[in-house]
């Protein structure tokens, strides 16, 4: 670490392998500058319409059952939009461990001093 900035190792179970292959990674990142709103608005029918205007409509019922008090006891109603009625490809709860690493001594509050060394 040159730069003086901290990193962390992450550990994660049950991960395909070659799913972080730098590699394989960088290939797929065209894919990503092609996509523009347009492309999507072709692919999003009326089916898609009401799945996302109810996750909108779940996600303010969560918020104000969160802290309007007179609300809270619509809360399980709320969460169980997103749990049944309107859940879709729902990720795998995974364990992580992480492990945070030291800081490098490098002090990035000064720019670095050159010197020049004559040589005769």
């Amino acid at each position: 670490m040159r730069t003086g900035t901290a990193a962390t190792v992450l550990v994660m179970e049950d991960v395909a392998k070659g799913a972080l292959d730098p590699a394989n990674f960088t290939s797929r990142l065209h894919l990503r500058s092609r996509l523009c709103f347009k492309d999507l608005e072709k692919e999003i029918d009326d089916r898609h319409q009401e799945h996302i205007q109810g996750i909108g409509v779940a996600t303010l019922l969560s918020i104000w059952t969160k802290y309007i008090p007179h609300l809270q006891h619509f809360s399980p109603d709320a969460r169980k939009l997103f749990t049944i009625t309107h859940k879709r490809h729902r990720l795998r709860l995974r364990k992580a461990q992480y492990y945070p690493l030291k800081t490098s001594d490098i002090d990035e509050s000064r720019p670095l001093e050159h010197k020049m060394f004559l040589v005769t």
